[in-house]
């Protein structure tokens, strides 16, 4: 959102959890609240990345109702294309070594706990 550019390389050493999302989608604002409850922290040695397949208009209107607790990168449809994602949320976690460990579909509470710090 903010224009920087994002290369996963650039976390090399550490997980990192692709959170692809759409702005209509209320399972993926359920993730969110999920991520934003008091008592929950991302492991550590994991990185957030939330990719929203929507413009980056509605993307800055959409966080700014909801607090997103990752990097923010909008207009991330040819990139959701490229993970082959069909539905959302759809979440990568990727290894230290930048080998996808875990692709979860849907939202998934027992998922999102086993990362919690």
């Amino acid at each position: 959102m903010k224009n920087t550019p994002f290369n996963l390389a650039d976390y090399n050493g550490q997980k990192v959890l692709l959170n692809f999302s759409a702005v209509n989608c209320g399972f993926c604002k359920s993730a969110l609240k999920y991520f934003n409850q008091k008592d929950y922290r991302l492991s550590n040695k994991t990185n957030g990345v939330y990719l929203n397949i929507d413009k980056k208009i509605d993307v800055a209107d959409y966080i700014n109702k909801i607090n997103v607790p990752f990097q923010v990168i909008s207009d991330a449809k040819e990139l959701s294309e490229l993970y082959g994602v069909f539905g959302y949320p759809t979440f990568f976690l990727i290894d230290e070594f930048g080998v996808i460990e875990n692709v979860v579909v849907g939202y998934n509470e027992e998922f999102l706990e086993s990362l919690k710090m």
